[in-house]
């Protein structure tokens, strides 16, 4: 595990947001209008995931300001974590 104050802590996290933003772009691409085109109340729930989309985005902008050895980082890694959790179990 990379120490708060770490270059690699900062690293870990930029990948991560990589990550996110190519997984979000396929999803939007073909995930969500296979959805709306084949699921029963496809709309809503694309609309959901869009909108969690949106704010984990938000987190990854967010985390590009504090330095990884601020308290405030921490918690922006912890709630990326938690909304990633509850956006995959739907």
């Amino acid at each position: 595990m990379a120490s708060p104050d770490s270059a690699a802590r900062r690293e870990l996290v930029a990948r991560v947001g990589v990550e996110l933003v190519q997984r979000t772009a396929i999803e939007r691409e073909y995930l969500y209008p296979a959805v709306i085109e084949h699921v029963p109340g496809g709309s809503q729930w694309a609309a959901r995931g869009l909108a969690e989309h949106a704010g984990i985005e938000e987190i990854v902008r967010a985390l590009q300001g504090p330095a990884p050895d601020q308290e405030v980082f921490g918690r922006l890694v912890l709630d990326l974590v938690t909304r990633l959790t509850d956006h995959l179990r739907e």
